[in-house]
């Protein structure tokens, strides 16, 4: 819960620092910020009232999947501007749903889940490099 509240703090600062931004600058930051501050709310009250509501089960201990997704990430971020967005993005949301996946693989999920990459990613590079104006990383194949 501690570090939902610095996340509200940094989104309120984040929130307070575009206020000099003209409008159209303002609106990633401002939607990042808010969003931020909204899931740590969220957090922190999901987190008061879980002991209420939940029935005791027994823990689940994932070490060596945080890990991974943590490389996952790492990797993400240090092959973008080799790669560029779309290819690393591509790569990492694949990678980050294998290692997250908790259910066996089935023909289903092996044949939907590439395909939402291909749309969430083509989403989000349709959003920043279209309508916010964000310049990506633009790499050896995209």
């Amino acid at each position: 819960m501690a570090f939902a509240a610095g996340f509200i703090l940094l989104g309120a600062w984040a929130l307070l620092e575009t206020r000099e931004m003209s409008s159209l600058a303002a609106i990633f930051p401002r939607t990042i910020a808010s969003a931020m501050i909204v899931f740590a709310i969220s957090y922190i009250v999901l987190a008061v009232l879980r002991p209420l509501l939940a029935k005791p089960s027994r823990p689940f201990e994932s070490t060596p999947r945080r890990l991974l997704l943590g490389l996952v990430l790492l990797g993400w971020i240090l092959l973008m501007p080799v790669l560029g967005f779309v290819t690393t993005s591509l790569i990492a949301f694949i990678a980050l749903t294998a290692v997250a996946n908790y259910h066996t693989w089935t023909p289903f999920r092996l044949i939907v889940y590439p395909m939402t990459a291909v749309c969430v990613v083509a989403g989000f590079y349709a959003l920043f490099a279209y309508a916010l104006k964000v310049p990506l990383p633009q790499g050896l194949l995209f």
